[in-house]
């Protein structure tokens, strides 16, 4: 009985041991965060008159308008956290519960397990890497590079990042782009049910793309109830809100005017005399410039 004790204590020192090995050999090879990627994003460029009237707004491939922490309402802060990571404050970047337990369903189902576990960190790194492969070395990196971004941001810094990097459905990328999409309003107005709503369309944009269909647009009133369920659970709003939010019939209707479509000759012209500033400025080839 001895020997065969002995023998397993070892066996299990030898596992954790090459366990441990293989977790560093991944990290070893793992570039943390550059806070640059997270200032690099795409964003929509607005043409004005000289009146000051918007009549163009540019964009390449991602519709997006940074909107800073500061101006998106607390309940629009706890919708995403409620329905996304509602331990969001409590952890360094991975939850040790939801990552434990997806952990375990992941061994059940021999790798085929598909149960969610990413912190909004871990959703903030995954969008702004280029690391898509579908295998638990990734998750290792994913792991190291959210604790290691919680170093050098606050969770506000990273709240506002992620809201404003994800895909929110219909070519809204950000939040606030979204609200004026879905709600022809800022962030910054959103009530409470719109807030849930926006926040029921991070996990499937697509699915729950109001204009998409009617199946859609019931599919985000439903989560839309789930966000505002969970709210309430975690103390976030108290009954009387949720019953008012949950009683409010939200009203779709864009506020986007003049987002890409065909550009007039005067607008091109300000598009080329901008390129040629940048050219002569900062004395880079057109290129860059474009």
């Amino acid at each position: 009985f001895r020997i065969f004790l002995l023998l397993g204590l070892a066996m299990c020192i030898v596992g954790v041991g090459i366990v441990l090995g293989v977790i560093s050999g991944i990290i070893d090879g793992t570039d943390s965060i550059s806070l640059d990627e997270l200032e690099l994003l795409p964003q929509t460029s607005f043409v004005y008159d000289m009146n000051g009237n918007q009549i163009a707004a540019l964009y390449d491939s991602e519709n997006r308008i940074v909107v800073s922490y500061e101006d998106i309402p607390k309940h629009t802060v706890d919708a995403v956290v409620a329905i996304e990571d509602e331990r969001f404050y409590k952890h360094h970047g991975i939850d040790l519960k939801r990552t434990l337990g997806a952990i375990g369903n992941y061994v059940l189902h021999g790798g085929d397990s598909d149960y969610g576990a990413s912190t909004i960190t871990q959703q903030l790194v995954k969008n702004i890497t280029s690391d898509k492969e579908r295998a638990w070395q990734r998750k290792i990196r994913e792991w190291y590079r959210a604790i290691s971004l919680e170093t050098k941001l606050s969770k506000e810094q990273i709240f506002e990042s992620y809201v404003n990097t994800i895909y929110y459905g219909d070519s809204s990328w950000g939040i606030e782009v979204a609200s004026n999409h879905f709600f022809g309003k800022s962030v910054s107005e959103l009530n409470i049910a719109e807030s849930a709503a926006i926040a029921a369309m991070i996990q499937s944009p697509e699915i729950t793309n109001a204009y998409r269909s009617d199946e859609a647009r019931d599919a985000l009133l439903k989560r839309k109830d789930i966000v505002l369920n969970k709210m309430l659970a975690l103390g976030f709003i108290n009954q009387e809100e949720y019953d008012e939010a949950s009683n409010y019939e939200l009203q779709f209707k864009s506020k986007q005017v003049n987002y890409g479509g065909t550009q007039t000759y005067f607008v091109d012209a300000v598009v080329e005399a901008v390129i040629e500033d940048l050219m002569e400025q900062r004395n880079i080839s057109r290129g860059i410039a474009l």
